[in-house]
């Protein structure tokens, strides 16, 4: 009786498992990263021969996670927190993170 109660805790507990601070943190820069390389791209591909001067990557340099709430229907943690780039004051924000296959978490795609 005990090692299926055990068990099924286990299960239950992985369900309901939000993102930590750190997580968020590393998702969200991951997602930064990934949208400058996007615009980099672009630019770079629309300006052609002529060249373009691209704007620098911007830099987290702030984080706090301020609440998640798990989203049943489609998975994964709405989260609220306040991020801060190139040292400008921190604005707040909420984003849908979800857990990626290799066990990381990531920023869904809106």
């Amino acid at each position: 009786m005990f090692p299926l109660l055990a068990t099924l805790g286990l299960a239950l507990g992985a369900c309901s498992d939000e993102p930590s601070e750190a997580e968020m943190r590393r998702a969200f820069a991951d997602h930064a990263e990934r949208a400058y390389s996007k615009y980099a791209g672009t630019a770079l591909l629309m300006a052609g021969p002529r060249g373009v001067v691209l704007k620098p990557q911007r830099v987290l340099t702030s984080f706090k996670k301020l609440a998640c709430h798990p989203l049943d229907e489609s998975g994964g943690h709405q989260c609220q927190f306040e991020a801060g780039m190139d040292g400008e004051p921190a604005s707040k924000d909420r984003l849908r993170f979800v857990r990626a296959p290799n066990g990381t978490f990531v920023i869904a795609e809106q």
